[in-house]
């Protein structure tokens, strides 16, 4: 579909309608290095010559707006990825500048659509917008260099500070000032729009899509449209769903034009995009600033679609969404007044960004809530965020609460090796018996990484200042199994690459608690077969799986009837194995022997199976299953409540373990369907358990599965 290239913030368009000002059609010519600069209408570009990490190599036009508020540069729009270009046709309102002598060799830099000026408030990279345009800070100097460098704005009020592109800051990068030899900035090249202004439809109080449509509620998009020849005008408003283009003709009231999207269009995770088409009796249409946006609740793994495996290949930047995910941590460890935190649902991770300054009502205890954030996605230090920030008519609200996901756990080499680094960011992941790199030092009183190595790589272990893991007093006695947040560092003395953020002592564990292996281990059966089927998270240097089986309760004389290599994937895996050796009327009793490349193993069993005789329809017996666990995590004022179903033909057990792996709490002897067990968060001597990751485990004759948990304190 037809659409333009536009600035990262959804804005309210409104353009004074008067025929000297630039509407959105013209031819800007480039100008040479030895011309002059005079008042008029401007493109102010920079060339990426070559691709960054986050963006393409093109020419990029500098936005006449700040984000938001709090913002201290202007946005960049890609024009055009050839190199060469030597005109730029219609570009967009919000790429161009008026520029005004207004003493010789002194300009101002103005937008469109207000009296605001391109402003340096101090000494430092900072730009904004001001109304003063009598002030030096609002002023510069626009001087002719050299053909290579064909122009330099330099601040008026600080001689030293010069407007430059910077792709290494965000996608697709930003503008603000730097000293002159400031490392990976980029040059300025003018375009000047050619002749006068066209005399065009005016477009104004366009409908700003700023938040996710609800699902199953229309929505309508209006706007201004003044012209002298009213009646020569065709509008039209033109969106895609998932690629699907429609256009809606715009009724005129007035000069008001509206149209309704029905509320049959919206779903969870549909993507559209939009905008207002002007006719006026011209081979060239005006088109308003494409808005993009996804409605309802989007799962986080969507919006981090990528058409490649670079930044600059994230599909859906700057796009406006809505997401849901339990927060698994709250940066305020590093700093009590920030406002960032990560959040996770069943597909992905993300960081929620809010600007400091910016109020936000949430609890203290963050973790473990059910999180609803919307705003604009974006990259930020090679990092993805969602920009949560009022100006972006962002939004946090807690919902409810949620358990706490289980950690993805895998090797250091595994995370670093991924193709997309993005796959696990933002997660909760674990790593199994890490050690302290030589000479590294545990911090003491301010945030430091501290380099961690689990012998197929290494990796940066985040310590915060607030999280009561700082201080040399808490260093582990290593090798430890830790859990936390996967990030990555791109900017700093730290090296580049990624590091794990934990959240404090309960993300460090004694070595053998990660990876939990088999998590599910049954046999059933049929006429003349035993089928064998095992669940595992986490694998990690895992050989593979022995089963073996005996007509006895003897794992001794067992025979191995099958080995199955291992996946070695860290996510869950389901694995079966059909048994034909076997006789009608027998019970076999079957053992799952779990084998890392060491040679160390993990034994399950036995699980018994009667082979029957015929087939014949069995009675109705709900089979023995782990059903509901709630809440996750827990505490001693909700204890926790395991909900399960007993095969009637046997009793089973459940287990509580703490990381050491010590018997916590049994109850045993359960049987029944639809059954409860209460648990209030006591051990076996009824005293008060500590804080902490444990786990739960049902067995009986036909079913064995694990899992964990963490109880927490108030």
């Amino acid at each position: 579909m037809k659409t333009k290239i536009a600035l990262i913030a959804l804005w309210m368009l409104c353009l004074v309608a008067l025929s000297a000002q630039y509407g959105g059609v013209g031819t800007f010519e480039k100008m040479g290095h030895l011309d002059t600069v005079t008042t008029g209408y401007y493109v102010i570009t920079s060339v990426l010559p070559t691709p960054h990490t986050n963006n393409v190599a093109g020419v990029y036009g500098m936005g006449n707006k700040n984000p938001n508020a709090t913002s201290n540069w202007f946005d960049a729009t890609l024009i055009t990825t050839e190199l060469t270009i030597t005109e730029i046709e219609n570009p967009d309102v919000n790429i161009v500048w008026y520029i005004e002598e207004v003493l010789t060799g002194v300009y101002t830099l103005k937008r469109l659509d207000a009296d605001l000026y391109a402003n340096v408030p101090s000494d430092a990279t900072a730009v904004n917008l001001s109304d003063n345009p009598a002030s030096n800070t609002a002023r510069w100097k626009i001087l002719s260099n050299t053909e290579a460098v064909p122009f330099r704005i330099q601040s008026e009020a600080f001689a030293a500070r010069h407007l430059r592109y910077r792709a290494e800051l965000a996608t697709p990068g930003r503008f603000n000032t730097v000293v002159v030899g400031q490392a990976n900035s980029h040059d300025i090249t003018l375009f000047k729009l050619s002749g006068e202004p066209a005399v065009v439809p005016q477009i104004t109080n366009i409908t700003s899509i700023s938040t996710a449509p609800v699902v199953g509620e229309p929505l309508t998009v209006s706007a201004t449209v003044v012209y002298d020849e009213a009646s020569a005008l065709t509008v039209s408003l033109k969106y895609s769903r998932n690629d699907v283009e429609t256009s809606i003709p715009m009724a005129a009231t007035g000069n008001v034009y509206s149209a309704t999207i029905p509320a049959s269009e919206f779903t969870n995770g549909d993507k559209f995009e939009l905008f207002i088409e002007v006719n006026y009796g011209t081979p060239n249409p005006i088109i308003t600033q494409t808005q993009r946006f996804f409605s309802g609740i989007t799962p986080i793994k969507t919006i981090r679609t990528r058409t490649g495996n670079t930044n600059a290949d994230l599909a859906y930047r700057n796009y406006i969404f809505k997401i849901q995910g339990v927060a698994i941590m709250n940066d305020r460890i590093f700093d009590a007044n920030r406002n960032e935190f990560h959040i996770q649902d069943e597909t992905a991770g993300i960081l929620i960004f809010r600007a400091a300054n910016v109020a936000i009502d949430l609890p203290a205890q963050l973790e473990g809530t059910l999180i609803e954030a919307s705003g604009l996605l974006e990259f930020y230090q090679e990092s993805l965020q969602l920009n949560a920030n009022p100006a972006n008519n962002g939004n946090i609200v807690v919902v409810g609460n949620k358990p706490m996901p289980e950690p993805v756990v895998g090797t250091i080499a595994f995370f670093n090796n991924l193709t997309n680094r993005e796959t696990y960011a933002s997660q909760l992941i674990g790593i199994a018996k890490v050690n302290k790199v030589q000479d590294e030092v545990w911090p003491n009183d301010a945030s430091a990484h501290v380099f961690v190595s689990d012998g197929t790589g290494s990796m940066a272990l985040r310590v915060f200042q607030l999280s009561d893991a700082i201080g040399t007093d808490n260093e582990p006695t290593w090798p430890v199994d830790v859990t936390g947040v996967l990030g990555y560092n791109a900017t700093g003395s730290t090296p580049i690459g990624n590091r794990l953020l934990i959240r404090g002592l309960k993300d460090i564990h004694e070595e053998g608690v990660l990876p939990v292996t088999i998590t599910s281990f049954t046999v059933s059966a049929t006429a003349n077969s035993a089928i064998i089927s095992w669940v595992t998270e986490s694998e990690i240097n895992m050989s593979g799986y022995r089963i073996l089986k005996n007509q006895t309760n003897n794992f001794e004389t067992a025979i191995e009837v099958n080995f199955t290599a291992a996946n070695n994937i860290p996510t869950s895996q389901t694995y079966n194995y059909i048994d034909t050796d076997v006789n009608v009327g027998i019970t076999y009793y079957y053992w799952l022997e779990a084998i890392e490349l060491d040679g160390s193993s993990e034994l399950k069993g036995p699980v018994d199976i009667l082979i029957p005789i015929e087939p014949t329809i069995p009675p109705v017996d709900n089979p023995t299953r782990l059903l509901n666990v709630y809440p996750n995590p827990i505490t001693t004022e909700t204890g926790a409540k395991f909900e399960m179903n007993v095969r009637s033909s046997e009793t089973a057990t459940l287990r509580i373990f703490n990381i050491k792996g010590q018997l916590i709490r049994e109850f045993a002897g359960l049987s029944g369907t639809d059954l409860t067990v209460n648990w209030d968060g006591r051990d076996n001597n009824n005293r008060e358990t500590a804080a902490g990751m444990y786990f739960y485990q049902l067995s009986s004759p036909s079913y064995y599965s694990v899992h964990r948990m963490v109880i927490l304190r108030h």
